[in-house]
């Protein structure tokens, strides 16, 4: 049984039984994602599914809540456990249990006994030796009668700090069209709302960079929405023309989500002049485009080129995530909206759990205030040494015959095996042997991804775990290619 749907038959055979009873309240998604072992997006996925058959609600700022629903709940699981079999089938394709398994290896596989460089977020120690609970208590501490102000002028800060940070790409951030959100996927999922709510007709699709991040593909299936995989080169990123072909088909798009810059997986990055081309065409077929930055558009790099965002500011919706500098702790995602901003907040403000909490973002500002900038360089500089050091200890170890892309300034490495060879078996023997990697099918399901796997060389910061990390992987790459001989 898929998680998601386990989720929701546990909860509404609790409802049937009367264990909880209308007007209980439910445990947060925090809590169901920890308590069941899924990731927050399986629960937010199994709330909505509940949401929408009418048996809880959702009270902005409160929690979910299980409503009056008569002998109905006992009719929905009847119906449920009949269509389970064909659901399973629709719903669970072999990427979804790719993922799956993957999800369950970052959650039992602890780093001292395995070498883990699946995950999708650099190492801890490359924080440095932040107390988050010393700002937290001098956040807690402010007087009442000046929390509403100050939250206000630590939320201005941050947001200046943010848009000073884009004046050298071009970017010119307004406060009133930036909002701050607690996670990207958050974030992402509100965009692609504000998306379908604006659409001209029923029956469109999402369009989606592919490979790109696996954030993409979830958030159309938690949205219940189509979405169509759009190619996108290792080095050149998101190919123009074969979205201006699926176009020119008849395709109607709701948006499109899409990377620039060292995209993940590929970390391919967009030329200027496809950017150019890629907003003269949603332009004219009036398709948002969403421009998501994994890296925070602080992009780990001395000098990044503008994001597509710098060519179009009012029609163009850009996410920056900025956990990757503040660390993950205390999530700080920032959003500048353009001409969607108005429809945003009112959005926002209704859904409740949207947004970054006030205590949050006085924290993260007070943690990098003006000294984002130096932040961000420190960081630079630490993820590209790490970087280049996994590069070139993969490189010695491991098999000619091998295509590695990226690894110029981000953290990832998009690997692709040679012809006759899928990821799918070779991640069984690797995670045999406790090496984890991202397989290729949970980026894209195009055929050329499934013999090729993402790695995160950021794991760690010392060299000595760098390196044992390189040569581990290398060491099964080698195990794999000899298996086949």
């Amino acid at each position: 049984m898929i998680k998601k749907d386990a989720i929701v038959t546990k909860i509404l055979t609790l409802i049937q039984t009367g264990i909880l009873s209308p007007g209980d309240k439910l445990p947060s998604l925090r809590q169901i994602a920890a308590d069941n072992r899924v990731s927050l997006y399986t629960a937010i996925g199994a709330y909505e599914e509940l949401v929408a058959m009418g048996v809880i609600e959702n009270v902005p700022k409160v929690g979910s809540f299980v409503l009056n629903c008569g002998g109905n709940v006992e009719k929905l699981l009847k119906m449920r456990n009949s269509a389970l079999p064909i659901r399973q089938e629709l719903e669970a394709p072999e990427n979804v249990r790719i993922y799956e398994r993957y999800s369950e290896n970052l959650q039992i596989a602890r780093e001292t006994e395995s070498t883990q460089l699946s995950r999708e977020w650099i190492g801890e120690d490359f924080y440095g030796d932040t107390q988050y609970d010393v700002l937290r208590d001098i956040v807690r501490k402010v007087p009442a009668s000046r929390k509403w102000q100050f939250f206000q002028e630590e939320k201005n800060r941050l947001l200046a700090s943010i848009a000073q940070l884009m004046l050298p790409k071009q970017c010119y951030f307004l406060r009133d069209n930036m909002q701050l959100f607690s996670n990207p996927m958050e974030a992402l999922l509100m965009a692609c709302i504000i998306c379908c709510a604006t659409a001209a007709e029923s029956g469109m699709a999402i369009a989606i960079e592919s490979p790109g991040t696996r954030l993409f593909r979830m958030c159309a299936q938690i949205l219940n929405v189509d979405y169509v995989e759009i190619p996108s080169d290792r080095i050149s990123g998101l190919r123009v023309d074969a979205l201006e072909k699926e176009i020119l088909a008849g395709r109607r798009f709701l948006g499109l989500l899409c990377q620039s810059y060292r995209a993940d997986p590929t970390g391919a990055s967009m030329p200027d002049g496809e950017k150019a081309r890629l907003v003269e065409l949603c332009s004219r077929e009036n398709v948002p485009i969403i421009e998501y930055d994994a890296l925070g558009s602080l992009s780990i790099a001395d000098d990044p080129p503008p994001p597509i965002k710098s060519l179009n500011h009012e029609s163009v919706i850009y996410i920056a995530d900025l956990c990757c500098v503040v660390g993950y702790d205390l999530p700080a995602v920032c959003m500048e909206s353009g001409k969607y901003a108005r429809r945003i907040e009112a959005m926002r403000t209704f859904f409740g759990a949207f947004a970054a909490t006030n205590e949050s973002i006085a924290v993260v500002a007070n943690l990098v205030g003006r000294e984002l900038p130096a932040r961000v360089k420190s960081l630079n500089a630490s993820v590209r040494a790490c970087t280049n050091l996994f590069v070139r200890e993969l490189e010695r170890t491991a098999p000619r015959g091998l295509r590695i892309y990226g690894g110029e300034s981000g953290p990832y490495l998009w690997i692709e095996l040679p012809e006759g060879t899928v990821t799918k078996d070779f991640s069984t023997l690797a995670s045999k042997n406790r090496v984890f990697v991202a397989p290729g099918p949970m980026f894209s399901s195009m055929e050329d991804s499934r013999r090729c796997f993402r790695v995160n060389c950021c794991a760690h910061r010392a060299a000595k775990s760098v390196t044992a990390d390189a040569r581990a992987l290398g060491a099964m790459i080698t195990e794999y290619l000899n298996s086949l001989d």
